[in-house]
């Protein structure tokens, strides 16, 4: 039996499906996110976005030499065949392995890191994740589709039924490759209805301190800026069984629901994604990419 060397802390979920809070939030409630963070406020992101400057370098470097940046005309189809075991795959895990034991080190065995183009390289984490030896902790940032289409319509100009699927491709490819893994389900809107909940529950599953310390921090309620519940109930909502799989997958949020429990809506969502046209698509078994082909 191997013994474990620390956890990892992987911050998960869609972009502009709050990942960049909740991230900024853990890190209130004492989760190490390392010194190297983009924290600073953006145009389309006030409040920074609390990623690991390093592994987003890795990750947009390995996307745009595979053709993948994931809002460009190719970033719906899946990572080139033999992609996990190309040099410059080698390359950049050589790096991320030094990266994850400098921080597990600094950190004192408890680190994580946000990225939402995390999810296209699960395959190479859970690779690092083992040679190390570390305990991963999946926690996953939801939000609702038609806010999370309108947010990317907005920013990165795509069209609806491509944001919709974008959206319902990570969210059924994280499920399939992570499932019942998931430590925590961390819906959006939560936040601004009932935030010390839902840091209670990140505190108890990452062992961080039980109390913030009085007169010391803010209340994590002070930490909620109202100004970013931008999209609710935009749209009109996305296609029934993408808003349905999104309900299932919050229905006991922040508990992650088990695998079994969203076979259904998961069914419905892959039937659903198989018929937005004008996009073909392909998802496959756990641990690949999802692949959706046609143009932006």
């Amino acid at each position: 039996m191997t013994t474990s060397r620390g956890r990892i802390v992987l911050i998960m979920g869609m972009h502009r499906s709050g990942t960049s809070m909740l991230a900024r939030l853990l890190a209130a409630e004492g989760l190490p996110l390392g010194v190297t963070l983009l924290n600073r406020g953006r145009r389309d992101n006030v409040h920074g976005y609390w990623e690991q400057a390093e592994i987003v370098h890795i990750h947009e470097a390995l996307l745009d030499g595979f053709d993948r940046t994931w809002h460009g005309p190719n970033g719906r189809r899946a990572l080139p065949e033999g992609w996990l075991a190309s040099g410059d795959t080698h390359m950049a895990k050589r790096r991320l392995m030094a990266i994850v034991k400098r921080e597990i080190t600094e950190a004192d065995g408890l680190w994580g890191f946000k990225d939402p183009r995390t999810l296209c390289f699960l395959p190479l984490w859970r690779e690092i994740i083992a040679e190390l030896s570390l305990d991963p902790v999946f926690i996953l940032a939801a939000r609702a589709p038609a806010a999370v289409a309108a947010s990317l319509m907005r920013r990165n100009r795509l069209r609806r039924d491509s944001a919709e699927a974008m959206w319902a491709a990570n969210t059924i490819t994280v499920l399939g490759q992570v499932g019942d893994e998931l430590a925590a389900v961390i819906d959006y809107d939560d936040w601004f209805t009932r935030p010390d909940a839902i840091a209670g529950h990140l505190r108890e599953v990452l062992g961080l301190p039980r109390a913030r310390a009085p007169g010391l921090v803010p209340p994590i309620a002070a930490l909620i800026d109202p100004n970013l519940r931008h999209h609710q109930g935009a749209l009109g909502g996305a296609r029934p069984a993408f808003e349905a799989l999104h309900a299932a997958l919050v229905s006991a949020a922040p508990q992650a629901p088990r695998q079994q429990d969203l076979a259904t809506a998961i069914r419905a969502a892959k039937s659903a994604l198989n018929d937005a046209c004008p996009y073909d698509y392909r998802i496959q078994s756990p641990f690949t990419a999802v692949s959706l082909l046609g143009d932006q």
